[in-house]
Formats: structure tokens, C-alpha cells, sequence
């Protein structure tokens, strides 16, 4: 069964397991992420909105968020997706669409708007027209929901 739930500590390793996948699969060259990912997704978790995607029991996405503001404008408070990762055998399966359903909630509650500015590698089409369904605006090179 599908569903989607706040992360948690006990959660860091199922993730970064995640995280280096996409790492791999991205053929992203960060050294020293191996050693540091754990850390780096503990404290991330218990400092900023993170939602976990899984599939009976097994987290298979993510969804991080922070919030932040615009270098020309640091009035306004917005919160900005820092990721959003779906092992590679669930994609197109929902996950994605509840984890970003679950950020829109929360941007809703909080009255922040919801910045995503995802990459795709050479599949962008894809991508923007999946957030525009997801009732996100293409604004300032981010897809941008606010209620």
C-alpha cells in the first residue's frame, strides 16, 4: 500500500540509500558524498519538512523542503523544494504526485508558497508538464504553487 508520512531519524539510512541511487543513476561526480550523506539527511530531516514516499513499508521517494527567500526579495518567505528523489522501479506509480500533493498541503497550512525547481536530466518536457497538471505556474525559473 501506497502512503506518505513526515520523515523521521530512523529513516536515514532507507534514504540515503535513495540518495545514492539517484546520485549514481544522475552520474553526478560528489566526492565524499558516500561518507557524508547520512549526516548530512539526519540533520536536514531535523531541521526542515521532509516527507518520505513508501510502498508497503519500504520508503521509495522523497520530498525535502526549506524555507527561504529570494536574493532580490527577502521579504517574502517561500518554501523550496531541496529535492525530490523516486527509486527508479516505482517511478510512475504516484509517488511523486503524493509527495508533492503532501508539500502543497503543508505550503496551504503554513500560507507559504511552494517553489519547486526540479532537475530531470534530458526528460524536462516530462517534468514541466507533470507539475503544471500538479497545479503548479512556471515563474522565475521555478514551478511555483501558492493558493
Amino acid at each position: 500500500m501506497k502512503k506518505v508520512r513526515r520523515a523521521n531519524g530512523l529513516d536515514v539510512g532507507q534514504l540515503t540509500h535513495l540518495l545514492l541511487g539517484w546520485l549514481e543513476e544522475s552520474e553526478f561526480d560528489y566526492p565524499g558524498y558516500c561518507e557524508y550523506s547520512p549526516v548530512w539527511l539526519a540533520d536536514f530531516i531535523y531541521r526542515n519538512p521532509t516527507f518520505v514516499g513508501m510502498d508497503d513499508g519500504k520508503i521509495v521517494g522523497a520530498l525535502g523542503l526549506k524555507a527561504g527567500t529570494f536574493p532580490w526579495n527577502n521579504e517574502v518567505v517561500c518554501l523550496f523544494c531541496d529535492f525530490l528523489m523516486v527509486d527508479k522501479q516505482y517511478r510512475g506509480n504516484g509517488i511523486a504526485t503524493m509527495l508533492i500533493d503532501e508539500a502543497k498541503k503543508l505550503a496551504d497550512e503554513i500560507k507559504m508558497s511552494l517553489h519547486l525547481g526540479l532537475m530531470t536530466g534530458n526528460k524536462a518536457e516530462l517534468k514541466d508538464r507533470f507539475l503544471e497538471i500538479s497545479g503548479f505556474m512556471y515563474a522565475g525559473g521555478n514551478f511555483v504553487y501558492a493558493k
